[in-house]
């Protein structure tokens, strides 16, 4: 051991270095996990809220959107982004099922 170098250890031996690493890893986690939550939340109420204005998706619908978009600022559980999950599905399958209007112009 170079005792010019840095050393990253206490007297018992332990690493510290390797501490540091977990705990940034776990930090990177949460962060993910809540910025992730805001953004979904966030995609939700804008989808929603447009939605509702231009008649795509139900009434029903864009309301579980908005709940689900709450949800999401409790992000850091899990059941959060299972409702999020589950609207996107609901949404992708209403969307599939819909019969486009004929009298809409094609731009």
């Amino acid at each position: 051991h170079d005792p010019s170098s840095p050393t990253t250890t206490d007297p018992l031996g332990t690493n510290h270095l390797g501490d540091l690493a977990r705990q940034f890893d776990q930090m990177g986690w949460g962060l993910l996990l809540v910025a992730g939550a805001l953004a979904a939340g966030a995609f939700t109420a804008v989808a929603s809220f447009s939605a509702r204005q231009h008649g795509i998706l139900p009434g029903w619908l864009t309301m579980a959107g908005y709940v689900v978009a709450v949800l999401q600022l409790a992000g850091h559980y899990f059941f959060p982004f299972v409702t999020f999950v589950v609207w996107v599905l609901v949404v992708s399958i209403v969307l599939l099922r819909h019969q486009p209007r004929l009298d809409t112009p094609v731009p």
